[in-house]
């Protein structure tokens, strides 16, 4: 069924090196193929938690076949040295999965714990925005209580019905003193939350209903704040290249965009 779509975008090397985030294996993130080119976020994590990520894949896979995916020998688990690129201090993270599977919708509470958690700011990108009424709300009360609230969509997307769907939350977000970002150079397909500067969420459920509720997805939550920072100082790279709606402009735009976007909330549900 549509609704039980495998939405998670995972890679283990050995054992040892995994990798996941938003980004799907096509031509379009290189030269953007037929369509827009897109900007996705994916991380690269070694140790302990790769067995986590493991232990993702393998459920997956017992789900679809019934099958136990045994290896030919066991994993050394021989923890690498660290590179350049890597984080020099000890970084904790749980790796969360949710889906049809399970009687829990967990990483739809990751988003919620997290987002009610802050006190400062709250800085999200992601390509959808339909989200439902608690978490929708939890956005609108942390900004109405003193937190920065920062939301990145795209200007353009993939899909023009979930697109206008999303557009139809701005106006309560602006209501609340949300600011809303247009990202516009290409299509911004990645899923990040960042709390306080001090914690952040990187996956591949995008916040809207069929990835909180029905897709298969995994993320991670990561305790460190050079990696919640380094993804905040993305987010400020990528305000250069977007536009911050103001509620003057917004109200002026075209009455039939208006009328598509009220028309696509009334199934956002099933988005």
């Amino acid at each position: 069924m549509i609704n039980y779509r495998n939405h998670r975008k995972l890679l283990i090397v050995d054992g040892m090196e995994g990798f996941l985030g938003g980004i799907n294996i096509a031509d379009r993130y290189y030269d953007g193929g037929a369509s827009l080119e897109w900007r996705d976020t994916q991380m690269r994590i070694r140790g302990e938690a790769v067995r986590q990520l493991e232990s993702s894949f393998l459920m997956d896979w017992y789900f679809i076949t019934r099958k136990n995916l045994r290896r030919r020998k066991p994993y050394s688990y021989r923890l690498p040295d660290i590179e350049q690129d890597a984080v020099a201090e000890t970084c904790y993270m749980q790796i969360v999965s949710s889906g049809p599977d399970s009687d829990w919708a967990d990483i739809m509470q990751l988003y919620l714990t997290s987002i009610t958690e802050a006190r400062t700011r709250i800085t999200i990108t992601t390509p959808y925005f339909i989200p439902n009424e608690s978490i929708l709300n939890a956005l609108k009360i942390a900004a109405l209580g003193g937190v920065e609230v920062r939301v990145m969509l795209p200007e353009e997307a993939d899909s023009r019905f979930v697109h206008y769907a999303s557009l139809s939350y701005v106006n309560e977000l602006l209501d609340a003193g949300v600011k809303v970002y247009l990202y516009t150079r290409g299509f911004i397909h990645s899923k990040t939350i960042s709390i306080d500067g001090k914690c952040c969420v990187i996956g591949s459920a995008n916040l809207d209903n069929r990835s909180l509720d029905h897709h298969f997805e995994v993320g991670a939550i990561v305790y460190n704040p050079g990696v919640s920072m380094e993804l905040e100082t993305q987010f400020d790279r990528y305000l250069n290249d977007s536009r911050l709606i103001v509620r003057r402009n917004w109200d002026r735009r075209p009455f039939p965009q208006k009328v598509y976007e009220q028309l696509t909330r009334l199934l956002s549900p099933l988005l």
